[in-house]
């Protein structure tokens, strides 16, 4: 192996007598032998080997730097985006209002459709018609906007506590 010393390539001679010279055991037709040979370069590939290595880092961190800046801004902006988005978004519950049904209200819509019964609309359809527009009345009052309109109107029978319960 001697042969080796101080050299970048080698092929070094192994002597049948090394071979032999192994135990019993650890003879055999198919040996593969591993020779292990100690390395030594010059200061020049060694400093070239150096700098390779420092450039890789510094790309590694760079790299790692720049995922955690693009992250960062990626989250700060999908958060103003979602905010943006809620802004937008209007949904049936930003403008649902609960209203009590009182008696005084019933009576006066009894008294009004009494004395001019309709045949198309039962009773049900057609106090949903006054209560909507009563509602809108009111809004476009108190708003000053004409294009106050209500959508929907729901009324709950014998589920008071359920109502009670979900709010």
């Amino acid at each position: 192996m001697a042969e080796c010393e101080g050299k970048q390539l080698c092929y070094p001679s192994v002597k049948l007598t090394d071979y032999i010279s192994l135990p019993a055991d650890m003879q055999s037709e198919n040996v593969l032998l591993f020779a292990q040979v100690g390395c030594s370069q010059t200061e020049e590939t060694l400093m070239n080997k150096r700098s390779w290595g420092l450039a890789i880092v510094c790309i590694g961190i760079f790299m790692v730097i720049f995922f955690r800046i693009t992250m960062r801004s990626v989250m700060v902006l999908d958060v103003c985006n979602e905010k943006i988005f809620d802004a937008r978004l209007i949904t049936a519950n930003d403008f649902t209002v609960k209203i009590k049904v009182t008696k005084e209200m019933t009576d006066k819509f009894n008294e009004s459709h009494a004395e001019h019964p309709e045949k198309e609309n039962t009773n049900i359809q057609l106090y949903e018609k006054d209560l909507t527009r009563e509602i809108e009345k009111q809004l476009q009052e108190k708003l000053r906007e004409e294009d106050s309109k209500i959508v929907d109107v729901q009324f709950g029978f014998n589920n008071a506590k359920m109502l009670a319960f979900l709010e």
